[in-house]
């Protein structure tokens, strides 16, 4: 899987390493923008966020904090700790409609972190799995993307 690096981030917005915790989930996210405005938010060192990984509307991808590392993607420490974060290209239309090219590449990915790291591949409902972000703090995101299709092809790979 052919990965464009777009690392390193301002130190505010990742943390290095994963305080000992092992990764037992994925958070699912909408960019709500273009990958280039996702890549300069997380450029930006007042901005305090970041993600592991960006999936592209062409199916492209693009990593932004190393995996041994914590993104700051979910709004909550612990859950940061403990996950992975991949972010999902959406034109700055969350309830646009992803190609397939999209959802390919995000349950390849989902499916590769799940044999990895052990991660059941099931919605998460308080242990491991995978989740909407919406699911960890009161947001939208991640829009309309159809994290249930992602899960789905996931388990088929």
């Amino acid at each position: 899987m052919t990965v464009e690096q777009h690392g390193p981030l301002p130190p505010t917005n990742f943390m290095v390493g994963r305080q000992s915790v092992a990764i037992d989930r994925i958070v699912l996210h909408t960019m709500v923008a273009w990958i280039g405005s996702a890549d300069r938010h997380f450029h930006n060192p007042a901005a305090r966020v970041s993600a592991h990984f960006g999936v592209r509307i062409d199916g492209s991808l693009w990593q932004w904090v190393d995996l041994a590392d914590t993104a700051y993607h979910a709004g909550d420490l612990s859950v940061n700790s403990r996950s992975i974060g991949i972010e999902h290209e959406d034109g700055g239309d969350p309830a646009a409609v992803r190609p397939d090219a999209l959802y390919a590449r995000s349950a390849a990915l989902v499916a590769q972190f799940a044999r990895e790291y052990g991660i059941p591949i099931r919605r998460g409902f308080g242990g491991p799995g995978i989740y909407d972000h919406r699911q960890i703090v009161a947001t939208a995101c991640p829009g309309e993307l159809d994290t249930d299709r992602i899960i789905c092809e996931a388990r088929e790979l």
